[in-house]
């Protein structure tokens, strides 16, 4: 299966699309596979393709194919001679494989599949057999998704060019009423060539270069991440991994679609080699201590919830210590977008253990038309969640000191539970700059829940002789501390 000619595009309904379709036609498509990883996999697949492949001259180039359709002749110009890169069974450079891998035993194609078998989180729902047997077009978003967005396969496999689990953002702004919803989606993640060559001065002179299984580097070769074009670095497989067709023909168990073949199994084997310097990933925010003048790609390390870090995503900022930049796909729609219409942002990555998956993040951000010109009402919403998750641990520490037991934890897990919801709707439904009432409202209802949380969890301590006094002065200061918050805004 050629993935620039053949249909592989899974779009629902067992339907299939191929890429000149997707781009030379308007169609109301929606990508649709059984988890929301590889949804977004697909999605950040299809962009890359466009990305490398299409690149528009400059902004006025990139309005021009967000509105309308690439006419025949540009999708072939496009694919011309690019056609055997990007096949999975391509007799001498399959798509994102090394052939000859020496290895005595099959993985289990699972293993493609970023937290399938392995997870520790109970939020994990999966059905036995999801990805014993996968056709092409599962198996290519498989490993693309395994090379970009997810940790190496163990101890000597390197990972992606961006880390371990980078988290990746891609702008979702509404297109519903086009009924040209997905081309569109792609095309506003995508970045003219002289965006591209603002952060990668080596852009043009590095356009051209074939993918890694193509133009394979050596064992131990030292790579200059300014050595690495667009394509090259988007397509970049960390690993030597080799697919074992199996039956000839039969069902997909990951997209129920019927296939003429299907694979099994693959082979791996450790490949060392070094890159030094940091590759500016286009969907990526990044984080940077500057006092030691590093950078690395924000991914999710902690069990707080994606909002905790949504300034970084969306808002660049810094002080002499550290900053973060958002990711440039972001930055370019927060110039491009419309005001007078919300703004919406796909976030996704892993929370990881080395190479074992303890959560999937995919989450979806709605942000009220006006946000840009109202950065710090953004920010202030953040951090003002953050404010009382940090005073509730803060006052149950001592409470969970004299108690022998860790109530901390508890509270701010309990905390983003229960108020999950009610950040997204600031963030939704915020009238930026007509806003002091809707903040007001906010305090109330975060420091309702947040003595909830506390009464709760100290309820059982409450008839222990020695614990009263100290439940009763942590709850006064805790009060306190939330009116300060509220008469400081």
């Amino acid at each position: 299966m050629k993935l620039l000619v053949d249909s592989w595009i899974p779009v629902g309904n067992q339907q299939t699309i191929s890429l000149q379709t997707l781009l030379t036609q308007k169609g109301g498509w929606q990508i649709s596979l059984p988890r929301d990883d590889m949804e977004m996999a697909c999605l950040q697949f299809l962009v890359c393709l466009v990305q490398s492949l299409f690149p528009p001259a400059d902004q006025k180039a990139l309005r021009q194919h967000i509105n309308t359709p690439l006419t025949l002749e540009e999708f072939q110009s496009g694919i011309n001679g690019k056609e055997s890169w990007f096949d999975p069974a391509h007799p001498d450079q399959p798509f994102m494989q090394t052939l000859g891998v020496k290895s005595k035993e099959l993985t289990e194609m699972a293993k493609l599949f970023a937290g399938l078998d392995s997870s520790t989180s109970s939020v994990f729902v999966n059905e036995p057999g999801l990805a014993d047997r996968l056709c092409p077009s599962c198996t290519s978003i498989g490993l693309f998704n395994q090379a970009n967005n997810a940790p190496s396969f163990g101890g000597g496999f390197k990972g992606s060019l961006r880390g371990g689990t980078p988290i990746s953002t891609l702008v979702l702004e509404d297109t519903r009423e086009t009924n040209d919803g997905l081309r569109q989606r792609i095309w506003k993640n995508v970045l003219p060539e002289d965006t591209l060559n603002t952060f990668m001065p080596w852009y043009f002179a590095t356009r051209q270069q074939p993918p890694n299984w193509v133009d394979a580097i050596k064992a131990g070769d030292v790579i200059r991440s300014n050595q690495i074009g667009l394509l090259r670095g988007l397509f970049w497989q960390p690993a030597h991994i080799e697919l074992a067709e199996g039956e000839k023909g039969g069902i997909c168990d990951c997209c129920g679609r019927a296939s003429d073949s299907l694979y099994a199994g693959f082979k791996k084997e450790k490949f060392v080699y070094d890159i030094q310097g940091t590759w500016p990933h286009p969907h990526s925010p990044r984080l940077l201590d500057l006092k030691k003048k590093t950078e690395k790609f924000a991914s999710f390390t902690k069990t707080a919830p994606a909002w905790t870090q949504l300034t970084g995503f969306i808002i660049e900022d810094g002080d002499a210590k550290s900053g973060h930049i958002p990711a440039p796909v972001v930055t370019q729609a927060k110039t491009m977008s419309d005001r007078l219409n919300p703004f919406h942002l796909m976030v996704g990555g892993y929370r990881n253990n080395q190479a074992a998956i303890l959560e999937r993040r995919h989450d979806l951000f709605n942000i009220a038309k006006g946000w840009e010109d109202h950065r710090e009402e953004v920010a202030n919403i953040v951090n003002i969640g953050k404010a009382y998750v940090d005073a509730l641990r803060k006052k149950l520490y001592g409470v969970s000191k004299k108690a022998g037991i860790n109530l901390c934890d508890a509270a701010e897990s309990l905390f983003y539970n229960k108020t999950e919801s009610l950040i997204h709707s600031m963030l939704r439904e915020m009238d930026f700059g007509q806003s002091k009432a809707a903040f007001d409202d906010f305090h109330k209802q975060l420091d309702r829940i947040s003595m909830d949380i506390f009464r709760q969890l100290v309820e059982p301590y409450r008839e222990i002789p020695s614990m009263i006094k100290n439940l009763a002065i942590a709850e006064r200061s805790l009060s306190k501390v939330f009116k300060e918050m509220q008469e400081g805004g």
